[in-house]
């Protein structure tokens, strides 16, 4: 950021007309520093999912390709567009395309967000109201809505935020735009967590990237995460294993898994956790029209069939007769999130597998 702030008062002052984009923090940042509405500023925020130290990028720049680099392009549309598809430009001429997260160790760790930061894992800035007189952001998901767009070469989502804003979106020609549709806001579901309800969320990789790469660097902390995801891999398919297992013999004796929770006296449940086996108790459940009250999961845009979801970042969860654990394999881990934001017992699905 430098001494941008001061460069934007410096223009402004000078009855210069401003755009200044960036994160949702740094839009606040810019106007809490200027103290006042200027009628010659406009403001632009992104929608964003979080926001690394440059640190890392800087270290996995220098071990990668030392002064060999010429420029890197992130998000790079030569290929497809995808948020991990980059261009590497090297200085003897040479281009690389890399696409997937498997081919770049930095993409591996970024969309998980190994890499995320406290702050933006706690961010106070992501959602509605927004603080840019405009929102921009890639328009994921939208193919699920408009079956017929061509989204090949990207699809912007454009929040219009105050009248200013409207203005400023009115004044770019229509033969500038291939296209300009209205939309409802709950389409915008795979970005920016504006919506409510919506929180960040971080990799259960995090801390182990951060204190391996303060002793040894960029790659070393990347290969620590990978050989720490084996292990972490394998615990969750024993633990999907014994599930199903349970599950099978539950319905071999006839008994469906809704009974067993009525049984057990839990009316109104949450589900914590939606990898598989939450989607198959989620689909489960709702066959024997059994009602589930929410969901929690670390990544709270994963989103299910217009199911509450709730992230980690709340300070207290709505009270539930159960909270039913998918990830048994991880139970103290998910005592210690759900501790002093719960009040309702929190269950291994396990036990409600178990036949009474």
């Amino acid at each position: 950021m430098g001494n941008i702030f001061r460069d934007v008062k410096n223009a402004l002052d000078d009855k210069k007309e401003v755009l200044f984009s960036g994160c949702p923090c740094q839009i606040a940042g810019l106007k809490s520093f200027l103290g006042r509405d200027y009628d010659n500023l406009y403001l632009v925020d992104l929608l964003c999912g979080n926001s690394p130290s440059e640190t890392f990028f800087k270290s996995y720049i220098e071990e990668e390709f030392g002064d060999d680099i010429k420029s890197y392009e992130f998000r790079h549309k030569e290929a497809t567009w995808r948020a991990d598809c980059e261009k590497i430009n090297i200085k003897s001429g040479e281009c690389h395309i890399r696409t997937g997260i498997e081919n770049d160790a930095y993409q591996s760790v970024y969309h998980d967000h190994t890499m995320c930061p406290p702050h933006c894992e706690n961010c106070m800035f992501h959602s509605i109201p927004r603080y840019g007189d405009l929102s921009i952001g890639d328009f994921w998901g939208i193919s699920k809505y408009k079956t017929d767009l061509d989204t090949s070469l990207g699809v912007s989502v454009i929040l219009v935020n105050n009248d200013k804003g409207d203005r400023l979106l009115s004044s770019i020609s229509k033969n500038d735009i291939a296209l300009l549709e209205q939309i409802p806001i709950d389409w915008i579901g795979g970005n920016g967590y504006l919506n409510k309800n919506s929180s960040n969320f971080i990799s259960p990789f995090r801390d182990l990237f951060y204190k391996e790469f303060l002793k040894n660097g960029f790659h070393a902390a990347v290969k620590a995460v990978d050989r720490d995801r084996v292990t972490y891999t394998k615990r969750r398919y024993m633990g999907d294993f014994n599930i199903l297992r349970d599950w099978l013999a539950l319905k071999q004796k006839g008994i469906n898994i809704a009974e067993n929770i009525m049984q057990s006296g839990y009316k109104r449940i949450a589900i914590y956790g939606m990898g598989d086996m939450g989607k198959l108790l989620f689909d489960e459940l709702s066959s024997q029209d059994m009602k589930v009250e929410y969901i929690i999961d670390r990544n709270p845009r994963i989103g299910y069939k217009d199911a509450l979801v709730y992230g980690l970042n709340v300070d207290k969860y709505p009270d539930v007769d159960a909270i039913i654990v998918t990830v048994v394999w991880d139970m103290d881990n998910v005592i210690k999130k759900l501790d002093g934001k719960t009040t309702s017992k929190i269950v291994p699905i396990s036990d409600v597998l178990a036949v009474n």
